[in-house]
């Protein structure tokens, strides 16, 4: 059941002030989950952007909203983010104008506990976990939590075969944060090492252009890979500026990228400008 002040509020959209160029833009992913409605199949929406606190409660709220309103009962919505914030209290009052009702069943002031909440459940649960975590009711968030992975990788050629593996472990830690839903940054710092063959282990992307893993054999840390990744970002909607260094993509796609995630990092300025239809993005790098 959809509230009569949020059906008014749907009844009073002007669907015509819908620029042609965003409705061309649009119809791919109408015509899908025409497509998918049909079929009575289930449909999965995510909308992502930087801090999960505006565009994308939004986006998530409205979209199962009109699910609703339209009786599309297979279409769940979900949202998410680059970093972890809480909903910019104005998103709630510009609900709430609309129509929306709010519970808020609990608020989260501080929390500055190492392995907070630590008990079998905790351990287990989807819930991320950390080190160390601290947000306040001034949009101020501070996260640190380890890092590490182990990866195995098999190879067999099966003209002559032989076969050669080599086992990767990598461990680390990563700091980040974030202030008032408009400046966030992150640094993430990780070592490796490797067991079996270093040949096999160089056709990994990140390997390949890793400046100690490649030193000659004879040369001290040469069986071992760092690597440190940072940035600090300022979002204005309107305006982002980024500096860091790590990889970036560049293009459409990754069939289509000019630079994608298998390049080797790089220390670079970005800037994106978006107003309505226009977009502008800069990046020096080196």
């Amino acid at each position: 059941m959809v509230l009569k002040k949020i059906t008014e509020t749907i009844q009073g959209l002007a669907l015509h002030s819908i620029a042609e160029e965003r409705k061309a833009t649009l119809q791919e992913f109408i015509d899908y989950l025409q497509y998918k409605v049909a079929l009575g199949a289930r449909v999965n929406l995510n909308f992502i952007c930087t801090h999960n606190s505006r565009r994308s409660h939004l986006a998530q709220i409205w979209a199962q909203t009109m699910a609703c309103y339209f009786n599309i009962d297979q279409l769940f919505c979900f949202s998410g983010g680059t970093e972890a914030t809480a909903l910019y209290p104005s998103i709630k009052d510009t609900l709430e104008r609309q129509g929306f009702e709010f519970e808020i069943s609990r608020e989260i002031e501080v929390s500055n506990q190492f392995l907070p909440e630590f008990d079998f459940n905790y351990i287990f649960n989807e819930k991320e976990k950390y080190l160390y975590s601290y947000y306040d009711s001034n949009k101020v968030s501070f996260f640190v939590n380890f890092v590490g992975s182990f990866e195995s990788v098999f190879n067999k050629n099966r003209i002559n075969s032989s076969s050669q593996s080599t086992g990767l472990v990598t461990y680390g830690g990563q700091i980040r944060g974030s202030f008032k839903d408009w400046f966030g940054f992150s640094v993430r710092t990780t070592n490796g090492t490797f067991f079996g063959d270093k040949n096999l282990a160089l056709t990994k992307s990140n390997l390949k252009y890793n400046y100690k893993f490649n030193l000659p054999e004879s040369s001290a840390g040469s069986n071992y890979f760092d690597e440190t990744e940072a940035y600090a970002l300022a979002d204005f909607d309107f305006l982002k500026l980024k500096i860091g260094r790590d990889r970036n993509i560049i293009g459409y796609n990754s069939v289509n990228s000019i630079m994608s995630d298998f390049s080797p990092q790089s220390d670079y300025i970005g800037l994106s400008l978006n107003y309505q239809a226009f977009t502008f993005n800069f990046l020096h790098g080196k």
